[in-house]
C-alpha cells in the first residue's frame, strides 16, 4: 500500500474517533440530573448483583433518594401522576434489600428490579430491555 493512502485512511479514522468522542462529550453535557442518576444507579445495581451473587454484602454508595428530587430533561416525567409513587415504592424495595437476610438476596434485588420495571413501564420505556438483563433468574 502506498503512503498517500495509508495516510488517507489513517486520518479518515482518526476523524472518525474524534467526531465519536465529540458527540460522546455533547451528550454527558447535555443531560439532565435525572438521566445521570439513572445512569448511575443502573451501574450501582449492576455491582450490587454482583456483589450478591458472590454471597457479599449489596453495599449502595449512590444516594437513591436523589431520584425524587433530580431534574429531568423533560419536566412531564416527574410530574407523571406515577412518577413518584413509583419511585417511592423502588426506594422501599431498595430498603427491603439492603435488611433482606441473606437467602433472601436475590427475591429482593428482583423486587427492587421490578420496581425500576414498573416505572419505567410508564413514564419512560426506553431503557426497559437494558433493565430487563439485572434480573437474577429464578430457580
Amino acid at each position: 500500500m502506498h503512503l498517500p493512502m495509508k495516510l488517507a485512511r489513517l486520518s479518515t479514522f482518526l476523524l472518525v474517533a474524534f467526531v465519536f468522542f465529540a458527540l460522546g462529550a455533547f451528550r454527558l453535557n447535555n443531560e439532565s440530573e435525572l438521566t445521570l442518576l439513572m445512569r448511575e444507579m443502573f451501574d450501582e445495581a449492576k455491582r450490587v448483583r454482583h456483589a450478591i451473587a458472590a454471597g457479599e454484602e449489596p453495599l449502595f454508595k449512590t444516594d437513591l433518594r436523589a431520584i425524587l428530587s433530580a431534574k429531568p430533561s423533560v419536566e412531564v416525567k416527574t410530574n407523571h401522576p406515577d412518577f413518584r409513587p413509583k419511585a417511592e415504592a423502588f426506594l422501599t424495595a431498595a430498603d427491603a434489600l439492603k435488611s433482606s437476610p441473606i437467602a433472601q438476596r436475590k427475591k429482593a434485588f428482583n423486587n427492587m428490579v421490578d420496581a425500576c420495571m414498573a416505572c419505567h413501564r410508564t413514564v419512560c420505556p426506553g431503557p426497559m430491555m437494558r433493565i430487563r438483563k439485572l434480573y437474577f433468574k429464578k430457580n
